[in-house]
């Protein structure tokens, strides 16, 4: 029995948009459901809520949220993925994680990006919150460095 939902968290940079490329494969070889998901992290905004910065940031991180999740969704599609959806949500990113699944149901697996840098094989503390939390499986995608 193969895969019928899988979810996806997909990031601008080289490792979350890999993320989408093996989630992709597996979603299309099994005829699985893709859930692209991309999170808007306000509490990364270096500005008061209520500055003029405050807003220019989440306007700025809006518009480059659909166009990642655009690009995501183009990936997929050429990989020959049949049923993509895309969520955006704002806020703490593994937190809308969670609000992700409650919404679209539990997937068969959860695939993120492993942050590439200077700690190597490590991983960061936001996918140590997702494989501490998840109750499905969790695929921690990252090419060798």
């Amino acid at each position: 029995m193969g895969y019928r939902r899988i979810v996806v968290a997909v990031s601008e940079k080289p490792e979350g948009l890999y993320a989408v490329e093996v989630a992709a494969r597996i979603a299309a070889a099994s005829g699985a459901r893709l859930v692209i998901y991309h999170a808007v992290d306000v509490g990364a905004i270096p500005f008061p809520p209520d500055s003029p910065q405050f807003l220019e940031a989440l306007r700025a991180l809006r518009e480059r949220a659909w166009q990642v999740l655009n690009v995501a969704e183009a990936i997929a599609l050429n990989m020959g993925v049949r049923d993509v959806a895309k969520v955006k949500l704002e806020g703490d990113p593994v937190e809308g994680l969670w609000e992700v699944l409650r919404r679209e149901g539990a997937p068969d697996l959860i695939v993120i990006g492993r942050p590439r840098g200077r700690l190597g094989p490590l991983i960061g503390s936001r996918a140590v919150r997702i494989l501490r939390g998840s109750s499905v499986s969790v695929l921690v995608a990252g090419r060798r460095l």
